[in-house]
């Protein structure tokens, strides 16, 4: 149950602070590529070991 609100936690802050939000109100340019934004998301997922591909057959090594 705390894994799922901390996750819930983690989303919304996610969508929160975003690069585009950043962008219009620093009204600086973002050094971060939405590729790459997506791929530290992939990551911090993997991190948590909640990686997209995991299910009973397939566990994770936890070596993000």
């Amino acid at each position: 149950m705390f894994a799922k609100i901390l996750q819930w936690i983690r989303e919304v802050l996610s969508k929160m602070i975003n690069p585009t939000n950043v962008k219009s109100a620093l009204k600086v340019d973002v050094a971060i590529s939405p590729l790459m934004a997506e791929a530290l998301q992939l990551w911090s997922i993997m991190y948590i070991n909640q990686a997209p591909w995991l299910n009973n057959d397939v566990k994770s090594l936890q070596l993000p």
